[in-house]
């Protein structure tokens, strides 16, 4: 059963954009194969080359996969740049450092009770050393689940800080980067404490200049208190301000965007609803407040995991690429792309949705052809390949 995500007419009036060719299509020749299982799946110039690599993680296959791109939309294994890991691999983040030569994969990981970041440093051959450079704990969580990692400059002292979550647990910690791969132990922010689920974003929301934290908790059942946002201001120093007054969001709540999305300079944030076919846009105020804006339901069954912000074709307003999957077996997936009027409307793409192979609960954007057109890596855990859709 095939099933598309969809926007009601109330959102927009009919458009010529219908009768356009297709903003993307299916790379030529064979999907890219990788180890079954994959996801994140990120795009990473690794060995330096200029030429956009592509990065798997297999849970089960206990590995990290590169594959190098040529530049014309190719990518081949490498086995040398590649990481077959003693552990499994549970969250990555991959970045690049300010000396022009140097990659950083940061991997979480599970172990009986004990939750572990491990980051490891490729030089300009992208060959990672099987020794991390960093290893350190993090708080254990409930249910399994394993930390998500993001690279980014906290401090704005010009060096990659690395920021340790988890929806199951109530703080998150910041790891100040010494700019080589190193990691010391930074702040810790504290969430609300219970029986909650969390997820989080980063951006200057409140137009000071500095990165803020904005967070969502929603209950678990059978406690139905209402789901919430809010946001911590930061002091461009890598803390934190407490919590400021809570903004209601529509049920289970998760963040997967912090982009502009109106056009205008301030950056909005996208939620999904766990298995609620809905994505909600909520644009901010200029000063760290939000309203509720446009919602972009999705067809009956499908969810969104993953948003990626853009500008597609050129107009200056920030699309949307969403990565839509069907909870029930096979798990079908849409690449779903809005293209946005630059007023908080959105209109499907021409060709939207395109099809990806099952299970593409994460995806990745960049030009990986080089032809000037940015274009799209989604992933696949229930098949041996990653889909590639290049931009038309």
């Amino acid at each position: 059963m095939v099933l598309f995500l969809f926007v009601t007419s109330s959102l927009f009036q009919a458009d010529p954009i219908f009768s356009q060719s297709p903003q993307f299509a299916r790379a030529p020749g064979r999907p890219v194969a990788v180890t079954r299982g994959s996801g994140p799946i990120l795009l990473a110039d690794i060995n330096r080359d200029g030429h956009l690599d592509l990065v798997t993680k297999h849970l089960t296959n206990r590995a990290v996969s590169v594959l190098l791109g040529d530049g014309r939309g190719h990518f081949t294994s490498s086995p040398q740049c590649s990481m077959k890991l003693d552990f499994e691999p549970g969250w990555i983040a991959v970045t690049n450092l300010n000396d022009g030569k140097t990659s950083l994969l940061a991997v979480a990981s599970k172990e009986r009770s004990n939750e572990l970041v491990r980051v490891f440093v490729a030089h300009e051959n992208g060959h990672f050393d099987a020794n991390p450079r960093s290893k350190f704990s993090v708080p254990a969580s409930e249910n399994g689940y394993k930390p998500i990692l993001r690279f980014v400059d906290l401090n704005e002292d010009g060096k990659t800080d690395l920021i340790s979550a988890n929806g199951r647990r109530d703080a998150m910690e910041i790891y100040v980067g010494d700019g080589h791969g190193g990691f010391s132990r930074g702040s810790t922010v504290k969430l609300e404490s219970g029986n909650k689920v969390r997820s989080f974003g980063v951006g200057d929301l409140d137009g000071d200049g500095h990165l803020d934290l904005a967070t969502t908790t929603t209950s678990s059942p059978p406690d139905q208190r209402p789901a919430r946002l809010v946001v911590r201001r930061g002091d461009g120093k890598g803390g934190f301000a407490d919590a400021g007054p809570p903004f209601s969001v529509p049920a289970d709540p998760t963040i997967l965007a912090v982009a502009d999305i109106n056009s205008d300079g301030r950056p909005d944030i996208l939620l999904s609803h766990g298995r609620s076919n809905i994505v909600t846009v909520l644009p901010n105020d200029g000063r760290g407040g939000f309203s509720r804006g446009s919602t972009l339901p999705l067809a009956s069954g499908m969810s969104a995991y993953a948003i990626a912000d853009a500008d597609l074709n050129g107009d200056k307003h920030g699309d949307l690429i969403i990565s839509a999957v069907n909870d029930r077996a096979p798990y079908d997936s849409k690449i779903v792309v809005f293209l946005g009027d630059g007023h908080g409307g959105f209109a499907p793409a021409p060709g939207s949705p395109f099809s990806a192979e099952p299970g593409a609960y994460t995806l990745a954007i960049g030009d990986v052809n080089e032809d000037s057109k940015l274009d799209i890596a989604a992933s696949s855990f229930e098949r041996s390949t990653v889909t590639i859709l290049l931009g038309q």
